[in-house]
């Protein structure tokens, strides 16, 4: 996803973050609609994120953060037809850290179809994102990212947010990944292992920080739908090149 903005009277164009190819699309009931996403990490953590929210009609909608220690805390933010809602949070709320499941994932409810773009947003490396509705969302997924051109933290990376309690999510990466808490002490590339998620819940993972590491083609199964996300703490394309 292609994001465009307008600094220091140039053009930036940056590329952070893009999910393709669901396999297998779960069946779920379709009622009120439910849009589920996380913030991944950046390269830097000096601004925050944000949602712009857009509905056809007027409505109220109901905002679901996770927090620490997996306390809900739940808002509602009325939308007005047509227009653009801005919500934003700091930059604490990204995932941090490879191999760590966190508190930190977002819903947001609606009793008719909305759009929901989510922003990265730092000087240089802003990123942006569409969040799918539940109803769409996969058991089966390729992870789309970017790799690593130096071993300067550029690093390729996905993100889980489970929709359901007791989630198992299997994943097989491509590359060899940095291990956290919550993962075996090594992953190799080509080797499965696998994560329990509650609902909000997210997990994060970086390939390693070396030069060409891409987590592209990872394989993520789960048994229940999951919202994944890959992208890249910053992406320079060629290396060098921010603009």
């Amino acid at each position: 996803l292609l994001v465009r903005e307008e600094m220091a009277g140039r053009l930036r164009i940056q590329i952070l973050c893009a999910v393709l190819l669901v396999l297998e699309t779960a069946s779920v009931d379709v009622g009120t609609e439910e849009y589920v996403f996380c913030f991944s990490g950046n390269v830097v953590a000096e601004r925050g994120n944000a949602v712009s929210l857009s509905a056809k009609s007027e409505t109220v909608v109901t905002v679901n953060e996770r927090e620490l220690g997996g306390t809900l805390h739940t808002y509602d933010v009325p939308l007005e037809a047509g227009g653009a809602t801005l919500l934003t949070w700091s930059s604490s709320k990204r995932t941090l850290g490879s191999g760590r499941i966190e508190d930190k994932g977002l819903s947001i409810q609606s009793p008719v179809p909305l759009t929901v773009i989510g922003f990265n947003v730092e000087d240089y490396s802003t990123g942006a994102f569409l969040t799918l509705p539940t109803h769409s969302l996969g058991l089966h997924y390729r992870v789309a990212s970017f790799c690593n051109l130096d071993a300067f933290n550029l690093r390729s990376q996905l993100a889980v947010v489970a929709t359901r309690d007791d989630t198992q999510v299997t994943l097989t990466p491509t590359f060899p990944a940095d291990p956290g808490p919550d993962t075996p002490n090594t992953l190799p590339a080509g080797t499965p292992f696998t994560i329990t998620l509650q609902r909000l819940q997210t997990f994060y993972l970086q390939a390693v920080n070396v030069q060409g590491g891409d987590l592209t083609g990872t394989l993520l199964e789960s048994t229940a739908p999951v919202a994944v996300f890959g992208s890249s703490q910053c992406s320079q394309i060629p290396l060098g090149v921010e603009a």
